[in-house]
């Protein structure tokens, strides 16, 4: 399980793309109860910055992503 701070790779589903991200939250959805996050991409403008409730598919660990490169 991913926890605060983690630096990961978040999937911005409306343009198909990995970018850098910090893990700003971690919680359970109360209706599936599968764990969300919320994260903070790096380099984007304040009000596009932020994703919340993102399951675990949509985010990658950072080290899978500097092996690939």
């Amino acid at each position: 399980m991913l926890k605060i701070g983690d630096t990961v790779h978040g999937h911005k589903v409306e343009d198909d793309e990995w970018y850098a991200a910090t893990v700003i939250g971690v919680h359970e959805d109360e209706d599936s109860g599968k764990t969300l996050y919320d994260i903070k991409y790096s380099g984007f403008l304040e009000d596009e910055a932020y994703e919340y409730n993102k399951p675990v598919a949509e985010i990658g660990i950072a080290e899978e992503y500097e092996e690939e490169e």
